[in-house]
């Protein structure tokens, strides 16, 4: 019988954002846990079960059912465990809204210490593809603004592959980050994976609301400039591909 359950609600940032902790749960236990979030989320599972630290992942429907908002995670941050079910329940869903770096919180209200450099805290056998190239993603907020910065981005580099990695379900969209050379995006939970795979993050951020340090990640390479300075953006890109990008 498995003796260990962390839980998360939701959204799927928050959930990816909680992986840290769980990840150090399982080495201090000596074994994988088990992981459960909202019946809403269930399509991050096969990401979860691809962790070695974590040996079965669920989504509740009965979770679910009592959902009550959003105010900081999908509430109530309590999940309705069966009595006995585990040795031990670890409920780390928010349960006021954090000051801190999002990971960080976690672990904090977890009484879990982190190690002094968690990433990467994720990882997935995909094969790698020879050609380098950039991966991307956002969330809806803004999507003309977004899709206008890219097309820029495209035709400043015509000669780079720009993959969007928002396409794909979250495994998938794990591989085609971690396999590219960098990736751009807002702070949305594709951000929490490129972080999760150590990736460098160039950061496109419209949303003046996602700015402050609680919706970043301390740890990572990061770069985050004026979303209407499209001209450092365009530096970062040069700085950061292994290949010219000048080349054809």
């Amino acid at each position: 019988m498995p003796k260990i359950l962390c839980t998360f609600s939701g959204r799927y940032g928050d959930v990816l954002w909680s992986l840290p902790t769980v990840k150090e749960i399982s080495r201090q236990a000596g074994e994988p846990v088990d992981m459960l979030v909202m019946a809403n989320y269930r399509r991050l599972l096969p990401l979860l079960e691809a962790q070695s630290y974590i040996r079965k992942a669920w989504a509740s429907e009965e979770w679910q059912a009592i959902y009550s908002g959003s105010p900081c995670g999908d509430q109530p941050w309590q999940a309705p465990v069966p009595a006995g079910m585990y040795e031990a329940v670890h409920q780390l869903t928010y349960k006021f809204h954090p000051s801190l770096p999002l990971m960080v919180h976690t672990a904090q209200a977890a009484g879990i210490s982190l190690p002094a450099n968690p990433l990467p805290f994720l990882d997935v056998d995909i094969p790698a593809c020879i050609t380098p190239y950039i991966s991307y993603a956002f969330n809806p907020d803004g999507a003309e603004q977004k899709a206008g910065f890219i097309a820029k981005l495209k035709q400043e580099f015509p000669n780079i592959g720009f993959v969007n990695a928002g396409r794909y379900l979250w495994l998938v969209s794990a591989g085609v980050i971690k396999n590219s050379a960098m990736f751009i995006g807002c702070r949305s939970a594709n951000y929490v994976l490129a972080h999760g795979l150590a990736k460098k993050v160039l950061v496109y951020e419209p949303n003046p609301g996602r700015w402050p340090s609680t919706f970043g990640c301390p740890f990572g390479e990061e770069l985050m400039y004026d979303p209407y300075d499209v001209p450092k953006f365009v530096e970062a890109v040069r700085q950061w591909m292994p290949i010219s990008v000048e080349a054809v």
